[in-house]
């Protein structure tokens, strides 16, 4: 089977080896996929920073050990004869300095730069490819899969595991692994500047060894020791230095948002058809995705993956997972500064530093006290230390280059090319036999492509006893939904066709005592109708809602009695099964048998959310019919159906909507079914049969005929005059 023009897979070769019909998508060169509502966004880059908040480090406090050096200045004693110079000179002395203070200097804050990091998680390079219409899968093709079983013919190759899909660069070939699942970054050195700072303390006693005062003869005088100290002593100003200092980054996850899907490839010689869940993209408008492809956002059985890259899973059983993250941030090991050696030599401030001397009286030997002098400061060298600090690194968005594109998943079509058709839009069964041999019946699954048939497999449902009741079956979600009714106690079972098993879903609902059951589904699975016809021949309506926590319709329950409008009498029916189809403008159209052997259609403008829709009668044609089977073409543009006779014959009708008189003008009598080129149309056996439309505008009828053999028949167009003929496929 052909994939659908523009559904893009993945091809992990050479551009030269890319398959027939398949094209390159040149602007997904590079570039990973990202889900999206809508297609078409870019963004993301190959490499990304982060910003670091300004940081400083704390101070331990330090000293240093003082000594006050030397002497500033002159003690001085005047002679009273004259203003003349000072002549007495002092010596010099020192003082040691205890209780020196312990300061704590202050660090200026700093920025810092981290280098740029890479944004690539661990990659699998691959050639984005896109299907011209005609494109098969061949082998070597890769998609994304849902599912913990693989589909025949598909492999699950290493490089595609723990990794995600990463278009390779224009003119460049697909296959090269590379990428990590983290990264740091490499921080530059920086420094701190100081704020200014100094000490303080004081000198323990100290004197100079004798004034030794002199003046020219006669005038000589002896000036006392004077033992004092200073009691606050005040060092220079200082600024200290830090030397460079480099922080180690932590490494941090670059896995953007992810769900876990197994990239998949064909290995089979032969190209397979799509697998049912199948995932690929598309870059086009979303309201023109394929038909039988659906958006991948958390509707109708389909994974959200809207905003989220996919990450080949590294376990089959881990599929759908998800994890990652858009933004991430990295944690740095703290560190600290080491501080060059300084001291505060100089001069310094000092308190009670002395007095001026005064003159004095001629012949009068000064007093014994302090002359006003200073000392500079001598200061050893000590080095500081510096707290450790963890810098905070914020967070960034750091995506790698993306092409925002709607995944797709292929759920089957309702209508596909001109050529060819899926199982489920085929037929309902054909359901027979009370007997208790009659129990296993094989639902046949056929899949008509160009006009043969290839049987692909016969389920044995386990269901128990069946009567002659007939079934119902319908597409749905991963597969088929069938209903059915068992023999006794005449209850509605509702059970899933999929991947060649049949699940029970629900059992004995709405109650007991049916015979037939149709059913019909909404678009997007949003609601199941029902009706269902009571062994009082009269037939009675329900819908049922999906309820995707419980995995089960929630049917209206008791249904309700189908009535018409305006109060009218629904006709009661025949033991003969009826035909329910959903209408292009929203509504039901059911055609039935009554109990007086006409073929009756009704109509309900719109669908019965609630059960509680009323019926009317837009078409009648008979009597003496037992079965019918019909279907509408797009837009209710025309109905035909397939009328099973009495005398086992089958008859055909076509007809067009007569919007004025509000009815389908129906070719009246039918026309007898017939074969081409001149065969004679089998006999038909009292079971119905089933009618539907092909995309070609043909018809396909599957019946049983009067051996019980269930056979396929073709009309090529549909039958405008109910003119159309039938051959066997």
């Amino acid at each position: 089977m052909a994939i659908a023009a523009g559904i893009i897979l993945a091809w992990p070769d050479t551009a030269a080896s890319i398959p027939a019909n398949w094209y390159r998508v040149a602007a997904l060169n590079g570039r990973y996929l990202r889900g999206a509502a809508a297609a078409g966004a870019t963004g993301g880059g190959a490499s990304h920073a982060h910003d670091i908040d300004d940081h400083t480090h704390t101070q331990n406090a330090h000293t240093h050990s003082f000594q006050l050096k030397g002497l500033d200045g002159t003690c001085h004693v005047h002679r009273p004869e004259t203003p003349g110079p000072l002549l007495p000179d002092c010596l010099p002395h020192t003082h040691d300095v205890i209780d020196v203070s312990n300061i704590a200097a202050i660090n200026n804050d700093a920025s810092m730069t981290l280098q740029m990091g890479s944004s690539d998680p661990e990659w699998w390079e691959v050639i984005w490819v896109q299907s011209n219409g005609q494109a098969l899968l061949e082998q070597g093709i890769v998609g994304l899969w849902p599912e913990s079983d693989l589909p025949s013919g598909w492999d699950w190759p290493a490089n595609g595991r723990d990794r995600y899909l990463k278009g390779a660069g224009a003119g460049n070939g697909g296959g090269a692994t590379g990428g990590n699942a983290d990264h740091t970054h490499i921080a530059d050195a920086h420094t701190h500047t100081q704020h200014q700072h100094r000490h303080t303390g004081t000198s323990q006693l100290g004197a100079p060894s004798a004034w030794n005062c002199y003046n020219p003869s006669p005038y000589m005088w002896d000036i006392p020791v004077v033992s004092h100290h200073h009691s606050t002593v005040t060092s220079p100003y200082k600024i200290g230095t830090n030397q460079d200092a480099t922080v180690t980054v932590d490494a941090g996850s670059v896995l953007p948002s992810y769900m876990k899907l197994a990239a998949i490839q064909v290995s089979a010689a032969e190209p397979p058809g799509p697998p049912y869940g199948l995932i690929g993209a598309w870059i086009g408008p979303a309201a023109a995705i394929p038909p039988g492809w659906f958006a991948c956002d958390g509707t109708g059985g389909t994974p959200d993956l809207t905003d989220r890259f996919v990450l080949g899973t590294d376990a089959l059983g881990n599929v759908t997972n998800i994890g990652g993250s858009d933004s991430h941030g990295h944690t740095a090991q703290a560190h600290t500064h080491l501080q060059n050696g300084h001291h505060h030599d100089g001069a310094a401030s000092l308190a009670n530093a002395g007095t001026p001397r005064t003159r004095l009286a001629f012949g009068t030997s000064p007093a014994s006290r302090l002359p006003l002098h200073g000392h500079s400061l001598d200061s050893s060298t000590t080095v500081p230390t510096n707290q450790n600090t963890v810098v905070t690194i914020q967070d960034e968005t750091a995506l790698p280059r993306y092409y925002s594109v709607v995944f797709v998943q292929w759920q089957g079509v309702a209508a596909v090319d001109m050529t060819r058709v899926r199982a489920a839009d085929l037929w309902e069964t054909v359901s027979y036999g009370s007997a208790a041999s009659d129990q296993d019946k094989p639902l046949d699954l056929v899949d008509i492509c160009g006009g043969y048939v290839r049987r692909e497999h016969s389920v044995a449902v386990d269901i128990g006893a069946f009567g002659a009741a007939r079934g119902s079956i319908n597409q749905w979600n991963r597969g088929l939904i069938a209903a059915i009714i068992a023999d006794a106690p005449g209850a509605v079972h509702i059970g899933l066709i999929d991947e060649e098993r049949y699940h029970t879903k629900e059992e004995d609902i709405l109650g007991t005592d049916y015979k037939q059951v149709c059913l019909e589904i909404l678009p997007a699975n949003a609601l199941l109708v029902a009706l269902i016809l009571k062994d009082s021949g009269r037939w009675y309506q329900s819908c049922g809602e999906w309820d995707r926590d419980a995995e089960a319709f929630v049917f209206t329950d008791p249904p309700t009695e189908c009535d018409t409008d305006p109060g009218g009498n629904f006709p009661d029916a025949a033991d003969a099964a009826g035909c329910l189809r959903r209408t292009a403008s929203g509504g039901l159209l059911f055609w039935m048998i009554d109990d007086a052997w006409t073929a009756r259609l009704l109509r309900c403008d719109a669908v019965p959310e609630d059960a509680s829709g009323t019926w009317l009668e837009v078409a009648s044609i008979g009597p003496t019919y037992k079965q019918v089977s019909f279907d509408i073409a797009p837009g209710n543009a025309m109905l035909a159906a397939v009328l099973l006779k009495d005398d086992a014959r089958w008859q055909q009708t076509c007809g067009e909507w007569n919007e004025a008189a509000g009815q389908f003008d129906l070719v009246d009598p039918p026309v007898e079914c017939d074969t081409d080129p001149g065969g004679d149309f089998p006999d038909g056996y009292d079971v119905g049969g089933c009618l539907r439309r092909l995309p070609s505008a043909g018809l396909l009828l599957a019946a049983v005929d009067a051996f019980g053999i269930p056979r396929l028949w073709r009309c090529l167009s549909m039958p405008q005059g109910a003119t159309g003929t039938w051959e066997e496929v």
